[in-house]
């Protein structure tokens, strides 16, 4: 007599891996955007960084351009912003505006508020207004 699996089992094990297969597939696919989360708000840090080294160097003044004033000395250059989800292009524009309000037009990439006379000069935000894992508007950070 031959020793071997029966039919009912091996369909069970196939049964469990793909459950198992399905189960790690979603969870990878979470990793991931919470990866591009993470990256997104990385680089606002890095960006911002810079942009209040700029300000102390030059006596309390932001840049009155679109940020390019800050490469190659404060920052290598503007990275571009891969969005979970692909809800926007991957670009590195910078969108400027004379408060976030107006800076702000849900196309991807940064908005920044260039005018010394507004309140708000010197404010960067990222240009979007989806929310992000944990519900918040991405411009609000």
């Amino acid at each position: 007599m031959k020793k071997g699996f029966t039919l009912i089992e091996l369909m069970i094990v196939v049964t469990v891996i793909g459950i198992l297969a399905t189960v790690s597939a979603v969870r990878v696919s979470n990793l991931l955007a919470k990866s591009r989360e993470a990256s997104l708000k990385g680089h606002l840090g890095t960006l911002r960084s810079a942009l209040n080294i700029y300000y102390s160097d030059n006596i309390g003044s932001y840049p009155q351009d679109n940020l390019s004033s800050l490469t190659p000395k404060y920052i290598s250059k503007i990275e571009s912003l891969d969005f979970p989800g692909n809800i926007h292009p991957n670009t590195n524009a910078v969108n400027t505006g004379a408060d976030l309000s107006s800076a702000v037009n849900d196309t991807g990439g940064w908005a920044y508020v260039n005018m010394s006379s507004s309140s708000q000069w010197g404010n960067l935000a990222i240009n979007c207004s989806h929310s992000d894992m944990n519900g918040h508007i991405w411009s609000s950070y």
